[in-house]
């Protein structure tokens, strides 16, 4: 029995409406399969690869006794032998990956202060803290600020010394197993030589890290040290705004940035003889070989001479500006950064020069 046209429509119509439902629901059964499958095997390759928080608890080993606490009243010395510990590991992880150090920058550093040590700790300390979650994936808790006018021997211990049990729990992650054996007893070190101790150890955790510093976060540290100078100038007995941006020129590398914060940095030192500030002294020794990782330590450094030098003056620290990060950035516009900067430093030395008492006299009890 043959049915009329519109009846055969109707049904063909109801058919395909069904088909492409069904349709649907089969894709959609299939995508959820499939992204099961890729979670599923994403998981695996975590789990095979990449160590847990968890795992690395499971295969924690102790530190040495010898190490787990300073002899005695803090030195020098107990801070020196945390540090060689650090780089005793840190050549054992080079080591097992196969990788030597690289070739920075050699200063000539002299007359460091302990507010100078500090920064180099605290910058020890985010290194450590950020290859540890390159392989871990577990963050590091932060730090507590420190009183930089009056800065103990203890606080730079403690902070060098977590550095160390951060590096220490590496050890099954990267798969060392030798032991770390440091001398029982170290001589008294002076300042300048456990800063540059640190500074050596410093470069080895860049040379390790699977992401190096980019030009980005030196811009975002270079701006940060411009609006500490601005507030700076702001108190000084002839204000001003902060000075327009230099031409941009094309093709400048990590070197000409450096040899830019040597120079600022060389101004600074004048600023604080002038002022009757003790400040370290560095003079380039060979830098053939700058990388981003240098300029970032650099002007870290610059920011931290320009923040004691703010917090001396009597600025409140918490109504400067906080920089942000500035997206992809090349050498090039660090280094026209870095031109805005060394008119404010230049700026401030002629000041003090006129006025060599004006910083000091913001000094707060």
């Amino acid at each position: 029995m043959c049915l009329p046209c519109g009846q055969i429509e109707k049904r063909l119509k109801c058919n395909t409406i069904k088909t492409v439902a069904m349709d649907k629901v089969i894709n959609m059964t299939l995508s959820r399969l499939n992204t099961s499958l890729l979670v599923g095997v994403f998981g695996i390759i975590l789990f095979l690869f990449v160590p847990s928080a968890q795992a690395i608890n499971n295969y924690y080993d102790q530190l040495p006794a010898d190490l787990r606490k300073p002899t005695g009243r803090v030195d020098s010395g107990d801070i020196y032998r945390q540090v060689y510990a650090i780089n005793i590991l840190l050549d054992q992880f080079l080591k097992a990956m196969g990788q030597t150090k690289k070739k920075h920058p050699e200063l000539i550093i002299a007359n460091v202060q302990p507010r100078e040590l500090l920064f180099q700790a605290k910058a020890l300390y985010a290194q450590t803290s950020r290859l540890s979650f390159e392989y871990t994936r577990k963050s590091e808790s932060p730090i507590s600020r420190a009183n930089i006018r009056n800065v103990k021997l203890r606080d730079i211990w403690i902070i060098v010394h977590e550095s160390l049990v951060t590096l220490y729990n590496l050890r099954p992650v990267l798969d060392v197993v030798e032991p770390v054996k440091v001398p029982k007893i170290i001589e008294r070190k002076t300042l300048t030589e456990v800063y540059q101790q640190i500074l050596d150890v410093n470069e080895k955790l860049d040379d390790l890290a699977w992401f190096e510093y980019s030009p980005s976060e030196s811009y975002q540290v270079v701006t940060q040290a411009i609006y500490f100078a601005s507030a700076l100038i702001q108190f000084s007995p002839n204000p001003k705004p902060i000075p327009e941006a230099p031409g941009f020129i094309r093709g400048q590398t990590s070197a000409d940035a450096y040899k830019q914060l040597l120079k600022i940095m060389k101004n600074i030192d004048q600023i604080a003889k002038i002022s009757g500030i003790p400040t370290l002294t560095l003079t380039d020794k060979d830098l053939t070989s700058v990388r981003p990782v240098d300029v970032y330590n650099l002007a870290n450094l610059v920011l931290s001479e320009l923040q004691y030098i703010f917090d001396l003056a009597g600025g409140n620290e918490n109504k400067v500006p906080v920089s942000y990060y500035p997206g992809w950035k090349f050498p090039s516009h660090v280094n026209q950064r870095i031109g805005v900067l060394s008119q404010q430093v230049d700026q401030l030395l002629k000041t003090v020069k006129d006025n060599p008492s004006w910083i000091l006299k913001g000094r707060r009890s």
